[in-house]
């Protein structure tokens, strides 16, 4: 065999070169390794994310946390309609309630409150609506026709009352109210609920009419000091007060309470647990029968 067939046949037999990679392989290798990095990045962000979250909802006071979370339900509480129409209704052999609603409120805050009374047989209230009055002596004007036209309505006799079941800056307008001796005789019992009798520190915040008067010290604050103690003024309806240090809408707390008057404190009970509690419900039941003013068991 000659030497060019020799090296003919040692070039065959040498072993082939390794096969290249193909094109796409190493593409989809470097773009497996960088989702998988941005995917382990993401879940290390996720959960720190999570971690912050859960340390921000941890460092929120714990009622401020409780007064966040009923806000949607009052919300669509404000939904329905702001029907405060005085209709003669069927004597239920009880006094007629009228409900107030306070500062941004809306008649159908006492929804569920309504429907409880409605099963206890109250069934003649009544709820009135402020709509855009600009100031407190308007708003209590407003209630002494109201009241007013119920007594009227319902053809109540010269010796008969009703009551009222007033929210925040409700009382307060209810207390001017009844700064007309005429309309104090026809109302046998008020009940306040979370009202800033003594004014509140948040008002500050807000720079209207309504808001102003309620910050301490306002000339309507003021005012109704003279109705205090309220023991000290027989002409004047029973007045029970239920209010709760947890309530960040009155500040302090301890300002929802009347001297001389009956106070209840709810402890827990944020500015709206009032109208989402059923021992709540139970014990304003219990005041408009005439029972003493302490909390339901």
């Amino acid at each position: 065999m000659s030497e060019e067939n020799e090296q003919t046949t040692e070039l065959t037999h040498e072993p082939a070169d390794p096969a290249p990679p193909r094109e796409g392989s190493a593409f989809w290798s470097a773009t497996g390794r960088f989702f998988g990095t941005v995917g382990v990045a993401l879940g290390q962000a996720a959960v720190k994310t999570g971690q912050s979250a859960v340390a921000a909802y941890q460092a929120v006071d714990p009622d401020a946390r409780k007064h966040l979370a009923q806000l949607p339900v009052m919300g669509l509480s404000m939904l329905g309609p702001r029907d405060a129409s005085v209709e003669p209704l069927p004597d239920d052999g009880h006094r007629p309630i009228v409900l107030v609603h306070g500062l941004a409120g809306h008649p159908g805050n006492f929804l569920a409150l309504r429907q409880y009374l409605a099963l206890k047989g109250r069934k003649r209230v009544y709820a009135l609506d402020f709509g855009s009055a600009e100031n407190m002596d308007l708003m209590a004007a407003m209630l002494r026709d109201f009241v007013a036209t119920v007594v009227d309505r319902n053809a109540l006799g010269d010796d008969e009352q009703v009551d009222i079941v007033a929210h925040s800056m409700g009382g307060l307008v209810t207390r001017l109210a009844i700064e007309d001796a005429a309309t104090a005789r026809r109302i046998a019992c008020v009940i306040t609920l979370a009202s800033p009798h003594s004014g509140t520190y948040t008002a500050r915040l807000g720079a209207t009419t309504p808001t102003t008067e309620l910050r301490p010290g306002s000339a309507v604050v003021e005012r109704l000091a003279r109705q205090l103690p309220w023991s000290d003024h027989p002409e004047l309806p029973r007045l029970v007060a239920l209010w709760s240090a947890s309530d960040l809408i009155v500040l302090p707390g301890e300002g929802g309470q009347v001297p001389g008057a009956e106070n209840i404190e709810l402890p827990g009970y944020t500015h709206y647990s009032y109208f989402l509690n059923p021992e709540a419900w139970r014990l304003v039941h219990r005041v408009l029968l005439g029972g003493a003013a302490a909390p339901a068991q």
